[in-house]
């Protein structure tokens, strides 16, 4: 069996991967199914940030097991596209994936494409948490919240890179930060862009007396 993922879009997901060893089941991104059979649905958080999308070209078993998929940096350069679409290429039995470019040909139904890597070990034995569980509630307009700048910035560059990816090239999007409540995790969106979000975990300040 095997599994087909768009590589930019794993390339962007994977910025918000957790680099710590202890948290080995998160140095990768979860795929998983998407609703109605609708790709893939791709998944990445460190505990601070989460980056979740869509990847709606995805060839995948509508009935398959999520799993944790991990790239090596070299491979993750080759994710990029050039004058070519990218596609990480999974094979579930022997546990390795190939990144591929895509050719403009088309036969019948079928994308052609050829490897331009060597296979890698693709496969992280380990459980990704149920990252539905912080999704944020009910949004509040009044909701004053604190964040990290630099995961401010991640995020912004994540939604340049997705309008990239979304818009051929163009870069037209803003960020928008909408919280459920003070102090709450935050819901990242992009305009324009429907099929990804992002969530942003609060900085607690000290209180003042």
């Amino acid at each position: 069996m095997q599994t087909h993922l768009d590589a930019n879009l794993v390339r962007i997901a994977y910025a918000f991967a957790s680099t710590e060893e202890t948290r080995y089941y998160l140095n990768g991104v979860n795929v998983e199914p998407a609703p109605n059979g609708d790709g893939a649905v791709i998944t990445a958080t460190d505990g601070h940030r989460l980056f979740s999308a869509i990847d709606r070209s995805a060839m995948i078993d509508p009935d398959a097991k999520p799993f944790v998929l991990q790239v090596p940096k070299d491979a993750l350069k080759l994710c990029r596209p050039k004058k070519d679409a990218r596609r990480i290429i999974v094979n579930h039995a022997t546990l390795t994936a190939t990144i591929h470019a895509v050719d403009s040909d088309i036969v019948g139904d079928v994308q052609q494409t050829k490897p331009v890597s060597a296979p890698f070990d693709c496969i992280i034995d380990g459980t990704f948490p149920d990252w539905r569980r912080v999704m944020p509630g009910q949004l509040d307009a009044t909701a004053s919240t604190s964040f990290e700048g630099k995961y401010l910035a991640s995020f912004a560059a994540a939604g340049d890179e997705l309008a990239k990816h979304e818009f051929n090239g163009a870069n037209i999007t803003t960020t928008q930060i909408l919280s459920a409540s003070t102090n709450a995790p935050a819901w990242i969106r992009w305009s324009g862009i429907d099929d990804a979000f992002g969530v942003l975990m609060p900085k607690i300040m000290p209180h003042k007396p």
